[in-house]
């Protein structure tokens, strides 16, 4: 063998060697962007689905619980208040104002819990 060939030899297996490394890597490269793809993909799934919760509305039906009205009293002084002045869904009937404000109190905690 010539030094020539011998010389051809070393060089043709060099490049082997470095082609093969050269794909070992490209391969070890893709391998990783596509396990950030997967990734990434469920993250988009799952942000896709918390978007879609915040836009779509819910609607939320609370019962309404029976409210017997009080029996009109006898008034003392000037202590007494019309339901109908708390809310106008009420039959006219007087209440003191203590009762008056545990309606009150009722009618803003459903307030609330509608919005």
């Amino acid at each position: 063998m010539s030094k020539s060939q011998a010389l051809r030899d070393l060089i043709n297996e060099r490049l082997t060697a470095a082609v093969d490394e050269i794909f070992a890597l490209f391969e070890s490269t893709i391998a990783e962007y596509e396990r950030e793809l997967s990734y990434y993909k469920q993250q988009n799934q799952k942000n896709h689905e918390v978007l879609f919760a915040a836009l779509t509305p819910k609607v939320v039906l609370l019962k309404v619980e029976e409210i017997t009205p009080v029996i009109k009293e006898e008034p003392e002084e000037h202590e007494e208040v019309h339901l109908q002045e708390l809310s106008p869904q009420f039959p006219s009937v007087c209440v003191k104002k203590e009762e008056a404000h545990c309606f009150n109190k009722v009618r803003k905690s459903r307030e609330k819990r509608i919005l």
